[in-house]
């Protein structure tokens, strides 16, 4: 809801409440039952706008407390955002390009792979790799086993030059 619109109403309340006050005493008589009346309206006026300010004051409480949420939940995510990665772990995600291989399968397709024997020699965290990116491919040459090059770059490994 805008800011102002809560204003607006009680400013139009109010000033339907002075009318309503106006109206009554300008036709005021002696007698007491008009005197009741314009009391009575007075008080209706009155009570309606306690209530529009009590409402506008739940309003703000209410939009108070999502900002508090939204904050909580913003520091939160703040928190949990990934953190560098130690220069030894970083280290391990660094894969040998001497072992990146193209290889012609059998039915005329082209991967890129990273050789099970040049990974095992020179790589020493073969067993950390993840076994979603194991390929086996049939080639002319026979079977060649490896990692998909593709497939451990989306799960955050790099090809160093070493």
């Amino acid at each position: 809801m805008p800011k102002n619109k809560p204003n607006r109403v009680i400013g139009a309340i109010a000033a339907l409440a002075i009318c309503i006050t106006a109206i009554g005493a300008g036709s005021a008589q002696a007698d007491s039952r008009n005197a009741a009346g314009g009391a009575l309206a007075a008080l209706l006026g009155l009570v309606v706008i306690g209530a529009i300010i009590q409402e506008n004051k739940e309003d703000e409480r209410r939009e108070r407390r999502r900002a508090q949420a939204a904050a909580q939940a913003k520091k939160k995510q703040n928190a949990l955002k990934a953190r560098p990665l130690p220069p030894r772990v970083r280290q391990s995600l660094n894969l040998p390009q001497s072992c990146v291989r193209d290889v012609h399968t059998a039915n005329g397709n082209r991967a890129r792979i990273l050789g099970q024997r040049c990974m095992d020699r020179t790589y020493r965290n073969v067993r950390s790799l993840p076994r979603t990116c194991e390929r086996v491919l049939r080639t002319d040459r026979g079977v060649r086993r490896g990692w998909s090059a593709r497939c451990l770059r989306r799960e955050g490994y790099q090809i160093a030059a070493y």
